[in-house]
Formats: C-alpha cells, structure tokens, sequence
C-alpha cells in the first residue's frame, strides 16, 4: 500500500514538474491554455487553494521546517477570507474571488516545495542544468518567441471563436497552439525575467561558490540579462544591478585570488553584454515602430508631465515627472483616498468586486485597463492587499515574512533566503507580479525548498 502510495505521489511529481517546466518555458502564454473550458492558470490556483486547506491539517508536519507562526498567521487570513466573503454577503460559489485572492492561496506553495524536498534534491549537476535552461529561455523569448508575437499582434487574433483562431493558424506550431487554445501570447515581462535570474543565480551562487564554471555561469548570465533588464523594466534593472553587486560581493575571497581570472570573467561579463545589447537593439527598434503601442505610452505611460521634477507634491498629492511611475502613483493614491472616504481602510473593499480606481478612464485614452481593456492590477502587491483586505491583511502579511525569515535563521543559521525574497518583493512593489500565477508559485516553492534544508549549500563548509 505505500508502495503504491510513492508510487502515484512520484508520478503526480513527474508531472509536476513537467508543468513547472513548461510554465518556465512558454510563461503567461502556457498559464492561459484552456482545458475543459479553464485556464491552467485557474486550476493552479484551485490547486493552491487545496495545498493551503492541507496544510492546516498536517500542520504538525510542516512544523517541524517553519515557525508554526507561519502556520497560525496563514490560518488567520484564511479566516480572515472566509469571514469577509460572508459578511458581504458574497458566494464562496464566484471563481472571481479565488482570482481576486489568489495572493493569499499562492502562499501555501511554500508547503509545496518542504513536500517536495522529500522526493527531490538540489545538486550541483541540477544547477548547472537550471543555468543552461536559463541560456535556453534567453534564445526562445527574445529571438524565437519575440518574432512569433510580432507575428500574433499583427494576426489580431483574440477572437473567442474557434473557427476564426483557426483561420488565423499559419503553420507555426508553436503559435499556432497558443493561437487555438491560449487566451493570449506573449513572451517574458521584466520582473518573469528577474524571477527565474535570480532564482537560478541564487541557488547555483551558493552551490557553486567555489566552482570556476559555476561563477563563469554567473557572469555569462549576467551581461546576457542585464540589458534585458535595462530596456523591459527599470525596477527590474535597478533590483538586478544591486542583486548582481551583492552577488559578486560575496565571491571577493575568489577575486583575490588571481588577476588572470578577474580579467576572464570580466571579459565573458563583456562579451555577453555587448551581444545582448546587439541583439536587443532591433527588438526596441521594432516596439518603437509600433504605432499602436507608441500611441499609448505618449498619451498615458510614458509621457513627460510638463515639467514635474520626478517627485513632486501638489495640493497634497505626490506627482512624478516620468509618466510610468506617475501612471503608478495616481492609481495607488486613488486607493488609499478612496479607502479612507469610504471608511474600509481595516478591511478593504473584499474580494469580490474590482478595484474602483481600476475603473477610472480619460475619454479618448486607453486608461488604466490598457490596450487591450482587461488590466485590473494595481502594479503594487502591497497596494492589491490593502485594497483587498485593507490594513489587517497587510499587516498579517508582514508577519508571516517575518516568522519566514526567522525560520531560515533557525533552521540554516544564515541569511540566504534575505538575499533572495526581498529583492522580488521590491520588484513587485512596481509591477502586478504577485498577482500573476508563475510568479508567486516559483517564488514560494522555492523558499519550501530552501526552509527544509534538502539544498545542497546548507551542507557546505
């Protein structure tokens, strides 16, 4: 019988990790395929949403790697969920209010990972393998799967009929799956990009610290993405810049050791830069040239506002001169104001309902929603929880970081999982990461893994 048991548990993994990878691989573009009339996207947030019940039953399990503080904060804004539902009079029958909180239910996939560490190790061969698929992803979403969606822009093919998806195929399989079965393609955003960067730099980084292919790997990685970072999100490239430098940091003893090899990975960190750089030159060429696109950053995103310094306060309000940030700033001030007149500042607005400062558009722009109409996101996970759940879920949320980080402390006696949570968090202050399925999944499994002491670097000496 429990035979039997390891048996289906490891094959339920296998396929796990098939999706994992494949979510890596193909990202948003694969999270929106439908089977049986959902998304995988929403079936892996059912499937968060289990992994979080479970985990309050075999809580004495899951003790036994994480402050049971963690436990008893995640119970609390459970209860907290349930209790808002039912006092708004809302159904728990609405699939809009799992989406609306899945940040709460993506939590839980830190259970995932502890789980995970049993059946599964982390090794030096695996993190090489990670780094090498992480040269794979660089090639196919910024050279294969970037000319395949200029390819799908210009087919315009977000018709909710079979018939027409079909009509629109071109005999490019790739995007001719995702053009029948996906509600959209696209290839990485910036923060996608610095998730999986730092992720895989991250583990490889404390395997490999005093392995010369793994620092080779290091600085290869770097001066490919780095510019990455530069052109498609400058918090990413902010937080990745300050990652890197902390990173390189921590090799000093290394450098030390011989100027010839300072000057090798200088050299490769050069090199790679330079052809990224090369390669990404067309590809910002091409959104330039985009009309449609080049209308909606001059009117809502990008444009300078007048002669704003980049901050400004006016009328008791906070301005920016850069159009991005202040697109951001608005809607964030819009919340917390309208929290406050209404009176929902403890419990925000529930889960149901969108967001009111989402709803508001300027006649003849594109507004909050963007180009396509379907943006609900605040681009700021703690802002989304405020509106959500108003300070008491922000709050709890605090907690349940710190119990985190004091789990890593007692159970590594390091400070590793710092170095990793807290920039992807600073990420998400600026982006709608957190409210996306792959980015808290990755981020939260990882931090399992590494809480359940099954990685190989805690063993190093």
């Amino acid at each position: 019988m429990q035979n039997s048991f390891q048996k289906t548990t490891k094959l339920f993994l296998y396929i796990y990790f098939l999706l994992l990878y494949l979510v890596f691989i193909f990202s948003r573009s694969f999270i929106g395929v439908y089977i049986f009339g959902y998304r995988i996207g929403e079936y892996l947030v059912a499937f968060s949403l289990l992994c979080a019940l479970l985990s309050l039953i075999f809580y004495k399990y899951f003790s036994k790697f994480i402050d049971m503080k963690v436990i008893i904060v995640l119970f609390v804004m459970i209860f907290f969920f349930v209790a808002s539902v039912i006092f708004r009079g809302e159904s728990f029958f609405q699939t809009q209010i799992y989406r609306n909180s899945s940040f709460l239910w993506s939590i839980s996939y830190i259970f995932v990972g502890i789980y995970i560490s049993n059946y599964f190790k982390i090794s030096k061969k695996f993190s090489n393998f990670l780094n090498i698929n992480l040269l794979i992803a660089f090639y196919l979403q910024l050279v294969y799967f970037y000319r395949l969606t200029l390819e799908y822009g210009a087919l315009g093919s977000d018709s909710t009929t079979y018939e027409v998806r079909l009509a629109n195929t071109i005999g490019e399989p790739v995007l001719d799956f995702f053009i029948l079965y996906s509600d959209k393609f696209e290839t990485y955003k910036g923060t996608s990009f610095l998730l999986f960067f730092i992720l895989i730099t991250f583990i490889s980084n404390n395997l490999n610290s005093r392995s010369k292919i793994g620092l080779g790997f290091f600085y290869l990685l770097s001066g490919l993405y780095i510019p990455v970072f530069l052109i498609r999100s400058r918090t990413a490239a902010f937080v990745a810049i300050i990652y890197v430098l902390f990173q390189i940091f921590k090799f000093n003893n290394y450098f030390e050791a011989s100027v010839s090899k300072n000057l090798i990975l200088l050299a490769i960190f050069g090199l790679s830069f330079f052809f990224s750089t090369s390669l990404l030159y067309e590809e910002k060429i091409n959104i330039q040239n985009s009309g449609e696109v080049l209308e909606y950053l001059t009117l809502e995103r990008n444009a300078p506002q007048g002669t704003r310094n980049f901050l400004e306060l006016e009328n008791g309000r906070l301005y920016s001169g850069d159009g991005n940030l202040n697109w951001r700033l608005q809607i964030w001030q819009d919340v917390f104001s309208d929290l406050y007149t209404s009176g929902q500042l403890l419990f925000g607005y529930g889960f149901n309902d969108n967001i009111p400062a989402m709803e508001n558009t300027l006649p003849g722009y594109y507004g909050r929603t963007g180009l396509d109409g379907k943006n609900k996101n605040v681009h700021n996970f703690v802002v989304n929880m405020f509106a959500r759940g108003g300070l008491t879920i922000v709050v709890l949320y605090c907690f349940l970081i710190f119990y985190l980080l004091k789990s890593d402390r007692a159970n590594n006696n390091d400070l590793k999982l710092h170095y990793f949570l807290f920039p992807l968090l600073f990420a998400s202050l600026f982006d709608a990461s957190m409210e996306n399925v792959h980015f808290p999944m990755f981020l939260y499994i990882f931090v399992g893994l590494h809480l359940s002491e099954n990685i190989g670097y805690h063993k190093l000496k």
